[in-house]
């Protein structure tokens, strides 16, 4: 009951571990390993038949790109491979000189196919969402007959319809039982996180919530490892920090990010991960208890990844839900932004899990651990 309570409050009990360069890893874990709340469900067909798929090119992303053997058409352009595994870099540089001609040899390729269609279909493509870090492809809302002739299509390797998840419930970092790593064990560094930034894809965050504070409520003054800040962090509304260092809107709805969920799921499960170490008192209708909480990584930073959204009364459609086209999206970005551990407490029915589109992104997450980057998903 009470580990309930304070996982109401966006918060875990003391001796959750102090955390060094490891325990965001733990975190990712800790919060993936959760209780499902809710099945996957494909996304309905709108009143003009239309709903989201999601389609992708034969020609490999970022990741997977080892060398012009892999190419269709460069046009007598040559480019260098980007894969980490062709490169010996222990992880993907996607803002490296020979990503970035890469990534505009896929934009020039993406434009080609754009005009295939259109002459050929008299359909213009309006993507939600283009893909080229992890996967190379895009999402956009069509028809069946549409879909069906882009998958006849010479360079488009599948056609899938999106699936919408459910936020998981939690269960609290102490279950992970580091407290080794908590007491520096093995001469490990008692760094609590310092340095490490933790992708959180979820419902959003309330950013002026004292989880991520900038100087945090024991007095920690964060630093920004990465030196700027990310995604919608220049509007004025958004309060980013050294802390908070980035926040993703990939859903619909005008919220700019923040946590509008009832269960304020996304601001949760960012709390468990790496939560400013704080001291609140509880008053269970008698003397008050005082209780030290934190995060699992209180001293990591975060950036926030909004893929999940409260239904709109006022329309039709039921938009409540995580669409996997938004969450592929947000793992692309994650890995353009080159956080350091992923986390995604978002669950679905048993399906296949290499199936892009269905579950919807455990490719994606094989493809963030070729990146360098640890993926923890609910189970």
């Amino acid at each position: 009951m009470l580990n309930k309570l304070l996982t109401r409050l966006f918060i875990t009990r003391s001796k959750v571990l102090s955390v060094n360069l490891l325990l965001p890893v733990l975190a990712a874990w800790s919060v993936a390993g959760t209780v499902q709340a809710g099945d996957s469900a494909l996304e309905a067909f709108d009143a003009e038949g239309k709903t989201t798929y999601i389609v992708e090119f034969r020609e490999p992303a970022l990741v997977h790109f080892k060398g012009m053997g892999q190419l269709e058409s460069a046009g007598g352009s040559r480019y260098e491979a980007t894969a980490p595994q062709a490169t010996g870099d222990k992880r993907l540089r996607p803002h490296s000189p020979a990503a970035k001609a890469y990534k505009s040899y896929l934009d020039n390729r993406f434009s080609e196919f754009q005009r295939q269609v259109q002459q050929g279909m008299g359909l213009q493509i309006a993507p939600q969402f283009r893909y080229r870090n992890l996967t190379n492809g895009f999402a956009a809302r069509l028809n069946a007959a549409q879909a069906e002739r882009l998958r006849q299509m010479p360079q488009v390797k599948s056609v899938a319809r999106n699936y919408i998840h459910q936020p998981d419930t939690d269960a609290g970092p102490p279950w992970i039982g580091a407290e080794d790593i908590w007491n520096g064990a093995g001469g490990i560094p008692q760094t609590e996180g310092e340095g490490v930034v933790v992708g959180i894809a979820d419902s959003g965050i309330n950013w002026d919530h004292p989880s991520f504070a900038d100087v945090a409520p024991d007095g920690h003054n964060h630093t920004n490892p990465r030196n700027q800040q990310f995604g919608l962090c220049s509007d004025a509304e958004v309060l980013c920090n050294d802390k908070l260092i980035g926040v993703y809107n990939f859903t619909d709805d005008d919220s700019k990010g923040r946590d509008e969920a009832a269960s304020s799921h996304g601001t949760n499960v960012a709390s468990i991960a790496a939560g400013n170490r704080q001291t609140v008192s509880l008053n269970f209708g008698g003397p008050g208890n005082v209780f030290t909480l934190s995060g699992v990584a209180p001293h990591a930073n975060v950036i926030s990844y909004k893929v999940c959204r409260e239904d709109d009364p006022a329309t039709p459609q039921d938009e409540d839900g995580c669409s996997a086209s938004a969450i592929m999206a947000a793992l692309d970005q994650a890995a353009n932004d080159e956080v350091d551990v992923v986390n995604l407490s978002l669950g679905g029915g048993a399906r296949d899990p290499w199936a892009q589109g269905l579950s919807g992104y455990g490719r994606d997450l094989l493809d963030l651990r070729e990146a360098g980057i640890v993926a923890g998903r609910s189970h």
